[in-house]
């Protein structure tokens, strides 16, 4: 009987310290079905009133947020340690242009939008930017971005404009594959799309 104890002791001991697996940065994005191009209006170009934002995963699996917007304001940061924080809520840091962030995006009726924003580094560690969907300063709530290019063939990524039209070139060309003579004609669009990523 005092040995059955000590077994079943034992036992929780080693089922209690097994590390629980986590998700990959590039799974949680995947998941939460952010990637790709949003804007507030995906039918106009990028500009000070319609930002348009890009997250990326690397073919190393590194998560970027790009932002188009205005020159000043451009830029690519990296992201990182991407966890579920609820049904429709991920949150990750950031590096920003003068520290760390922590932040919260919300998906909201099938739009994207900043819910919670908090430095995490340098001098002003600790002030939230982002509460509840709405800048602090101003109190104004944060904008609802949409998804572009919806669909199974949309693409993602950090390709260039002239690489993803390539491409999405193929994929419309790719339903004729089966005409006689089409396979090098999307073998050629293939190169020249990988020749406009260099």
């Amino acid at each position: 009987m005092r040995y059955a104890g000590v077994a079943q002791m034992l036992l929780l001991t080693l089922f209690c310290n097994i590390p629980v697996a986590r998700a990959s940065d590039a799974d949680v994005i995947r998941k939460f079905g952010i990637l790709g191009r949003q804007a507030l209006n995906c039918s106009a170009p990028y500009s000070a009133d319609n930002p348009h934002m890009i997250y990326a995963v690397s073919t190393q699996g590194q998560i970027t947020r790009a932002l188009q917007m205005k020159p000043d304001l451009d830029g690519t940061f990296a992201m990182r340690n991407l966890r579920m924080a609820g049904p429709d809520l991920m949150q990750y840091e950031e590096t920003g242009r003068s520290s760390d962030l922590t932040i919260s995006v919300a998906k909201v009726a099938g739009k994207f939008r900043a819910w919670r924003s908090v430095r995490s580094t340098g001098p002003e560690k600790g002030k939230i930017l982002i509460a509840d969907g709405k800048f602090v300063n101003s109190g104004k709530p944060t904008p609802d971005f949409e998804l572009c290019k919806k669909g199974p063939g949309r693409l993602t990524g950090s390709m260039s404009d002239t690489t993803r039209g390539l491409a999405e070139v193929g994929l419309r060309m790719n339903a004729f594959s089966s005409w006689p003579g089409f396979v090098p004609a999307i073998h050629v669009l293939r190169h020249a799309a990988d020749l406009a990523a260099c």
